[in-house]
């Protein structure tokens, strides 16, 4: 008969921002310890409020499966005699089990006929196991940080207060942390501590349902949005939902109850990033809308807790509320006396890192380097003027007072504050974008001014840190190296910019501080960071579900050119689905091959060359003539980037190829004959190589 079985872990108050991760990954981990004890079951949930973290096992089985094991013995020709009878390699075979020699049967294998025992073992009742397996779920719980709080020393996010444990009616006992697992769980912190007993994992949500908890997070998230859309209706408004701060919200309360609030109409004179910074970031507030999206003076905060002294809540609110917009107006007031290009001279006074210099030092690197790639990159006049006044600014918002406050502001403050003093328009949205992505999947600056300030910042700071011996190890990346390398690859793919990826390491370190630039480790510097590069690259073209010996074969012949690779690894895939192309790489791994040996046996290689005069075999010269003809064609669609008609061109070759290996001996006697035809399948192997290394493929 099935059971539900239910596993609540009562803890001091979790951080919101973790506790989906956490969720997601106890329903992981719970399908992964029941699947591997063999216990089936329905459906399993998962919840997880600030106070707790709830495993709900929907049906599951009363005992594990049995387990049949098949061990494969000797082969049966030595196992038996020509009479049937069992010999010793038999004998000893079963005894090694405990089991009579009858019990042994046969196999069919592959290789022939083996002996074999089949032992099944019995499945345990679940009621027996499920302590071990309610241990094993929560000691495999990960978690950014981690507690000790008590003698043996068990780690969890937060302290473990109580164990709620049921398997039907019946309650499995384990102790953990110092806390024996029992039927009794807690309603609403602090309003109810008084023990509340559930006596089957059924009656689980309704009864703390009673108790001012919604375990539930996803009806928690449609209460809140329930309760407060009804409450804006007496402001006649509409209530703006952040998603993120929706889902934070969710995780911050167990019982939700709507506030309504409100502040003073003067600070809607605010720009609107700063209003919703002060509602929403710090204060995890929903602002209200007007029909045409206006901000209204008024908020809906979520209370954790029952609707009793709601005035209270409301001015504690409101009070705190108009203390930070207070401040948020005097700050902006105080930022407006100075434009900033005033501003910019502050940013002498800004350490960016000792040994890299100050803000000021950056901004300059970054204007400098601006113009050297809009050159490069062909940028005319009018745009030109548009990247110089974006890098000049950049960084001068830094030093405001509001971007102190509030540092997630920064490159926001600095649009709004250019456009104030009456910057032009894409100047001032440049100096927002140039921090874009703000996440690796974020979106990137949107015209090509912005982006190549972007680009060229996050060079100088790779670039920098780099020089000083600041490299991401492990999973350790402080800094968000590993972003902005791979912003950098983006913004180069998504502009079609061809700028050698070893021009912009090698021109960004020439701007570097003279004691850096004259490190004596500056090669080693250099090649690191682009083997950084590649690796970033690689997780790029893994997202985009390239198959790793693709992406491999496309590195191993190079990467300085980003557009060009990602294009080279896309084409291989396409051209990877005609008949002929597995046939084909066969072929260039045999060519790669011998060209091999031959290096290994002292040729070289790469000096020699073919002459036509000296092709003897038809097949040679066959191969000769179809690669002469499609080298002119291979170079027009080079110069294009039109690497997938150019993979479908070389495709052609595969049977003049086979043909060349089934008549022609490449390594023969006559030295004249063997350089010219090692010449000839060094000239085909370059060609694949324009493209990818072949041999890193994978045929299956």
């Amino acid at each position: 008969m099935v059971k539900d079985a239910l596993l609540e872990i009562g803890t001091e108050e979790i951080p919101a921002l973790y506790l989906e991760q956490i969720r997601e990954e106890l329903a992981e981990v719970a399908e992964k310890i029941f699947t591997e004890k063999r216990i089936k079951h329905k459906k399993i949930y998962t919840y997880a409020t600030p106070r707790r973290l709830t495993l709900y096992v929907e049906g599951l089985a009363e005992k594990q499966d049995d387990l049949i094991q098949e061990i494969i013995g000797p082969a049966v020709n030595i196992a038996y005699d020509s009479a049937g009878r069992p010999l010793p390699p038999a004998i000893g075979f079963a005894q090694n089990y405990g089991l009579p020699v009858e019990s042994l049967t046969r196999k069919k294998m592959e290789k022939g006929e083996y002996v074999c025992l089949r032992i099944r073992e019995e499945g345990q009742a679940s009621e027996k196991i499920l302590p071990e397996i309610f241990i094993q779920i929560i000691v495999s719980l990960s978690f950014p940080k981690t507690m000790i709080w008590e003698e043996t020393k068990v780690r969890f996010i937060r302290p473990i207060r109580h164990l709620l444990a049921l398997h039907g009616n019946k309650v499995i006992k384990f102790s953990l942390a110092g806390v024996n697992s029992g039927k009794h769980t807690y309603g609403l912190f602090p309003i109810l501590r008084k023990k509340i007993e559930i006596p089957t994992p059924t009656r689980y949500l309704p009864l703390l349902r009673n108790a001012y908890v919604l375990v539930d997070q996803k009806e928690r998230k449609e209460v809140i949005k329930k309760l407060a859309t009804q409450i804006a209706k007496k402001t006649g408004g509409e209530v703006s939902f952040d998603n993120l701060l929706l889902d934070e919200v969710t995780y911050l309360v167990e019982y939700p109850t709507a506030v309504l609030g409100k502040f003073s109409s003067q600070f809607l004179t605010l720009p609107r990033e700063i209003l919703i910074t002060c509602l929403v970031k710090k204060q995890k507030f929903f602002p209200l809308l007007d029909k045409e999206g206006n901000l209204l003076p008024y908020f809906i905060g979520i209370r954790n807790g029952i609707s009793e002294h709601l005035e209270i809540v409301q001015e504690g609110y409101q009070r705190v509320l108009e203390a930070r917009l207070t401040d948020a107006q005097f700050f902006f007031d105080q930022d407006r006396k100075t434009s900033l290009e005033e501003k910019r001279e502050k940013l002498k006074s800004v350490i960016f890192h000792e040994r890299l210099g100050t803000l000021y030092d950056k901004s300059k690197r970054i204007a400098e380097l601006a113009d050297w790639l809009a050159e490069k990159l062909k940028i005319e006049n009018e745009k030109l003027k548009i990247v110089q006044r974006i890098s000049h600014l950049t960084k001068a918002d830094l030093v405001t007072e509001m971007v102190k406050e509030y540092p997630e502001l920064q490159g926001v403050i600095g649009r709004i504050y250019a456009l104030a003093d009456g910057e032009e328009e894409k100047a001032a949205y440049g100096i927002e974008e140039h921090y874009w992505p703000l996440t690796n999947e974020d979106k990137l600056p949107e015209t090509p001014e912005s982006a190549v300030v972007s680009l060229v910042d996050k060079l100088d700071t790779l670039v920098g840190d780099f020089a000083i011996g600041l490299i991401p190890t492990g999973s350790a990346d402080p800094y968000g190296l590993r972003r902005q390398a791979s912003a950098i690859l983006r913004i180069l793919k998504e502009k079609n910019w061809s700028i050698p990826l070893t021009d912009l390491i090698n021109q960004t370190w020439s701007l570097l501080p003279l004691s850096l630039q004259t490190n004596s480790e500056k090669q080693t510097a250099i090649n690191n960071l682009f083997e950084f590069f590649r690796s970033r690259l690689e997780t790029l073209l893994t997202e985009e579900k390239i198959r790793y010996d693709e992406i491999n074969a496309v590195l191993k012949v190079g990467c300085n050119d980003i557009p060009a690779t990602f294009a080279r690894t896309h084409a291989l895939q396409k051209i990877r689905q005609l008949p002929d192309f597995e046939p084909l790489v066969i072929s260039f791994k045999r060519a790669a091959n011998i060209l091999d040996q031959a290096r290994k046996t002292g040729f070289r290689v790469e000096e020699l060359e073919m002459r036509e005069e000296l092709l003897q075999e038809s097949a040679e010269k066959e191969l000769w003539q179809k690669f002469s003809q499609l080298s002119g064609e291979v170079k027009i669609l080079l110069e294009k980037k039109d690497y997938e008609e150019t993979l479908k061109k070389i495709v052609f070759l595969r049977t003049p190829i086979d043909q060349f290996f089934d008549q022609v001996l490449v390594m023969t006697e006559d030295e004249k004959l063997r350089n010219n035809r090692l010449g000839l399948l060094k000239n085909i192997v370059n060609l694949y190589l324009k493209i990818a290394d072949f041999s890193s493929l994978v045929i299956e």
